[in-house]
C-alpha cells in the first residue's frame, strides 16, 4: 500500500507518518504534545520547531530528529539553537563517522557526526538541535523509536 508519493528529499526529510519514517530511517522519533504553533513539550525536553499550521494547540504528535542532524555540543551557550542536556551512554565508531547513544533522562537519543573527535562514554553533553531539523507527525502511529 501507497504511504506517502512525494520526490525522494521530501520522503527523507517531511515524512508524513512513523512508518514511512521508520523506512526512511529515521532513528528518533519521541512523543510530544504541540503547546504552542512553535513549541513541542517532549519528555527529555521543550522543542522549538518550526511552524507547522496543521497541527493545534495541545494536539499529541510525534517528533523525529535525524542522527545526523543534532550536534554534540559541550555547553548550551555552544549553540544559537535549544540545547538538551545528556550523558553518553555507547560509541559505535564507523570509520568516517561516529554514531552516539546520549541518554537524556532515559531516552536515548542517537547522533551520528563526522569522526573529527571521540567523545568517551558517560560524558555529560548538550545535544544543539536546529528548529528547522525538527519534523512533526501525526500523533496516531503506534510504533515509537
Amino acid at each position: 500500500r501507497l504511504a506517502q508519493f512525494d520526490p525522494p528529499e521530501m520522503l527523507y526529510a517531511r515524512p508524513r507518518s512513523i512508518k514511512v519514517a521508520d523506512f526512511m530511517g529515521i532513528s528518533n522519533i519521541l512523543r510530544g504534545r504541540i503547546k504552542e504553533q512553535n513549541r513541542v513539550e517532549t519528555a527529555i525536553g521543550t522543542f522549538c520547531v518550526e511552524e507547522q499550521a496543521e497541527f493545534a494547540d495541545g494536539e499529541s504528535v510525534h517528533l523525529a530528529l535525524r542522527p545526523e542532524a543534532i550536534d554534540i555540543i559541550g555547553a548550551p551557550e555552544d549553540t544559537a539553537h535549544q540545547a538538551i542536556p545528556g550523558t553518553i551512554a555507547a560509541r559505535n565508531f564507523l570509520g568516517a563517522s561516529v554514531c552516539y547513544t546520549v541518554l537524556c533522562g532515559e531516552t536515548p537519543v542517537l547522533v551520528s557526526e563526522p569522526t573529527r573527535r571521540l567523545l568517551n562514554v558517560d560524558s555529560a553533553v548538550w545535544l544543539g538541535i536546529a528548529p528547522d531539523s525538527i519534523w512533526l507527525m501525526p500523533g496516531t502511529d503506534e510504533q515509537e523509536h
